[in-house]
């Protein structure tokens, strides 16, 4: 096994002319639980044997697994690049030790968990240390909050499964062996609502891949790509919400709504509703047509010279 860690052992000119290998982050949950569950120690998964610990040290891997996964979905996800290392959730199990040592371990005398404290900790210095954008922090202070308070609702004689995101699913009597089984259960593809965002955000996603394409197509032609950009085209399609808001409806729920919210919110209300209407008409109107142009059924000038602009790599 050949490293880049200096060692008398081993001639500097030979690391020097070596291939270096680096493991980028994993991909998806499941990756990144399997990687969190295997730096944590056995001291750490087996140092009390109170029910809520080994949950809680579950739970800080899923909450780190989670806020990887947003950064796939580009600005929807983070509004910039973070980097969630393992060493936070091991800081965190670290502290989660220390709380539990406060508390006391089973007995009559042991205190409650405080999961407002735990969650502060989680979410202002273990993994939001390295948030800068105050919006990205107030997302992450909502996320762990929801989680925790999901698990402070639930009381410990509950023994079935707790859903503390979509798909996702813990509960009191985990111990470490039963770690895995439950990490083979979580979705390969983790979807948009999983990681606490909109559905249409997984159109972001794929409008990014669909460029990352074209730039890489760029200066060749590449044989078939045009059925490679229908089927992102029809990604993309799959993933607009396409909702028909009657205007006179809008204007009853208005006239309805308007005792009970303040006039100018409700109004901003109304406008971004049919805002958003024709945002999303004109996409997938300008997708479809462009789909046409792809599949040949359409011979409109200026939408095959913005399909032959694609096919260079030039993004119009």
């Amino acid at each position: 096994l050949i490293t880049s860690e200096i060692t008398p052992e081993l001639p500097r000119w030979l690391t020097e002319n070596s291939f270096k290998l680096a493991g980028g982050m994993p991909v998806g949950i499941k990756a990144s639980m399997k990687n969190a569950l295997g730096c944590l120690t056995s001291d750490m998964l087996g140092s009390f044997k109170r029910p809520e610990y080994k949950t809680l040290v579950y739970v800080l891997c899923l909450l780190h697994s989670m806020l990887q996964g947003r950064a796939r979905f580009g600005p929807c996800g983070w509004s910039q690049e973070y980097s969630f290392h393992t060493l936070d959730v091991m800081s965190a199990v670290m502290f989660l030790q220390n709380h539990f040592s406060m508390i006391g371990d089973i007995g009559s005398r042991c205190l409650p968990v405080s999961f407002d404290c735990l969650g502060y900790m989680v979410s202002e210095v273990f993994f939001g240390g390295n948030v800068m954008d105050e919006c990205d922090r107030k997302i992450l202070r909502a996320q762990v909050g929801s989680v925790f308070n999901q698990l402070r609702n639930t009381p410990l004689t509950e023994m079935g499964q707790i859903e503390i995101a979509p798909e996702l699913f813990v509960s009191w009597d985990m111990d470490p062996y039963s770690f895995m089984n439950n990490v083979q259960d979580i979705p390969t593809a983790d979807s948009p609502q999983t990681l606490g965002l909109h559905s249409a955000s997984d159109a972001t996603r794929v409008t990014e891949q669909f460029v990352n394409m074209q730039q890489q197509m760029r200066g060749d032609y590449v044989a078939g790509c045009n059925d490679i950009v229908i089927e992102h085209i029809s990604a993309l399609l799959e993933s607009i919400p396409l909702t028909e808001w009657d205007n006179d409806y809008l204007d009853e729920r208005y006239e309805a709504l308007a005792d009970s919210i303040h006039e100018s919110l409700l109004l901003c209300i109304v406008h971004e509703v049919r805002y958003l209407q024709t945002l999303f008409a004109t996409i997938h109107s300008n997708a479809v047509e462009l789909l046409g142009v792809l599949q040949a059924s359409k011979t409109s000038s200026t939408l095959h010279h913005i399909a032959e602009v694609l096919r260079r790599g030039d993004v119009p």
